[in-house]
């Protein structure tokens, strides 16, 4: 069974729900509602997308299908803004662990699991800014400044 996610198609995810639901027309709409918002759910997360999508070949950082050598940079600076950004954080970190990375994350909330090295975590108002976000900006400019 297959399922679309999403407000427009064209936005949408498509699904491929698990195989026991082609064959078991018996199962509760519960359950199939839970499974497929479960499946749903690990396709969006954030942390997971990065990860799929990067990947580290020896000192080359492969996005989709293209290569970028990190050899050619002094510094590998992360800015990130939004709710999804500490996990896409945390992805890359995973993936450029022998690395040294630095920079600024300012997302709404702090997740009690993350563990970041290198990053200024920063919590800001959503949807309105408030002293974290003036605090994040000052904290990327400075990240950034020596540009």
């Amino acid at each position: 069974m297959w399922a679309i996610c999403g407000k427009r198609p064209e936005f949408g995810l498509l699904i491929k729900m698990t195989d026991h639901f082609k064959s078991d027309n018996s199962l509760p709409l519960k359950q199939i509602t839970r499974e497929f918002f479960l499946q749903t759910v690990s396709l969006i997360d954030p942390q997971k997308l990065i990860t799929d999508r990067l990947k580290l070949d020896g000192t080359d950082l492969v996005i989709d299908n293209e290569r970028i050598s990190l050899t050619q940079f002094n510094r590998i600076i992360v800015i990130g803004f939004g709710k999804a950004s500490l996990k896409m954080a945390v992805g890359l970190q995973s993936i450029l662990a022998y690395f040294k990375i630095e920079g600024v994350v300012a997302t709404n909330g702090m997740l009690p699991s993350v563990n970041i090295t290198g990053l200024e975590v920063i919590v800001a108002g959503h949807p309105y800014p408030d002293a974290g976000s003036w605090h994040a900006v000052v904290g990327v400019y400075s990240t950034i400044r020596d540009f």
